[in-house]
Parts: C-alpha cells; sequence; structure tokens
C-alpha cells in the first residue's frame, strides 16, 4: 500500500496544482491588441536637466484610450543590432529587447544605460502621450552615446471595458 501511495501521491499533488494554477475565472477571448512603432531620430533626443537623462515625446499616442491605461496592459520594446562571428566573419542582426533595458557597456569607462518609457493617462496634463528615455548610470550628458531608436509598443485591452 505505501508502495502504491508513494508512486500516486506525487502525480495526485502534481495534477491538483496544474488546475489550481490554470483555472482563471479572469481569462476571456475578448482582448483587443494594437501594436504601433515609434522612431526617435538620434537628433531629436532632448536632455531633461531635472531627471538628468535624454527624453523624446511622442505627444499623438491617440490609440491609448482611458480603459486601456486603467484597464489594459502596455508592452513596449526596442529594437537593437546586435554582432556576432561566425566561420563567415562577422555579421549583424535586429533584436527586441524588453522596456526597461538596462545595459553594461565597456566602451572607454564603463557605464551602464536604462532606456524605457512612461505613458500618461489621457485624462492627465499629457493625455494621449509616451515618452521615451535614456538615462547613464552617472547621470551624464554625453551625447556621443545617442543614436536612432525604433521602439514597438503594444496595448492589451479586454473588449468588457
Amino acid at each position: 500500500m505505501k508502495k502504491i501511495l508513494a508512486k500516486t501521491l506525487p502525480g495526485l499533488l502534481l495534477l491538483s496544482t496544474l488546475a489550481f494554477v490554470c483555472c482563471d475565472s479572469t481569462i476571456s477571448g475578448d482582448t483587443e491588441m494594437l501594436t504601433e512603432t515609434f522612431t526617435v531620430d538620434e537628433r531629436d533626443w532632448e536632455w531633461n536637466d531635472e531627471y538628468r537623462r535624454y527624453e523624446y515625446v511622442f505627444s499623438d499616442f491617440y490609440a491609448l484610450d482611458e480603459a486601456t491605461y486603467w484597464y489594459g496592459s502596455v508592452s513596449a520594446g526596442v529594437f537593437m543590432t546586435e554582432t556576432s562571428h561566425d566561420n563567415q566573419g562577422p555579421f549583424e542582426y535586429q533584436v527586441l529587447r524588453n522596456l526597461p533595458f538596462v545595459h553594461s557597456y565597456m566602451d572607454g569607462v564603463p557605464y551602464t544605460e536604462t532606456i524605457g518609457f512612461d505613458i500618461s493617462a489621457p485624462s492627465g496634463p499629457y493625455p494621449g502621450s509616451i515618452m521615451f528615455y535614456i538615462q547613464a548610470s552617472d547621470l551624464s550628458r554625453t551625447d556621443d552615446y545617442l543614436t536612432d531608436y525604433t521602439f514597438k509598443v503594444t496595448l492589451f485591452r479586454d473588449e468588457v471595458y
């Protein structure tokens, strides 16, 4: 009896755990999704002396409505070009990194950079806007590190709202 119990008990525990984890009454098949891309040119980044970071604001992000802001979800990423090597030599490829993206560099003096985003409530002082920012770990203003970036933003909202 002990052998049977020892063999079946882990399976029963696993099944009950899976049933508990998989059952969520808030999941519905009625989710809306909208994806937009935003490109910031190297010359368009603006220095914010108060926050000690570079920023660029898109004030026409009208896809962000009140329901999505309060009851939905926003996911954002930045496209980055990576370099790798194989037996043919170096080659470049593109990756999408989730925001905020934090990375340390060893270009001369080591530093860490954070790339992130903020969105404003449509009913707030800056309605329908999204801001992207770049901030160095030492909070310095170093224009040499700026480049063009393309961001991908996806909005998720339950159709109930």
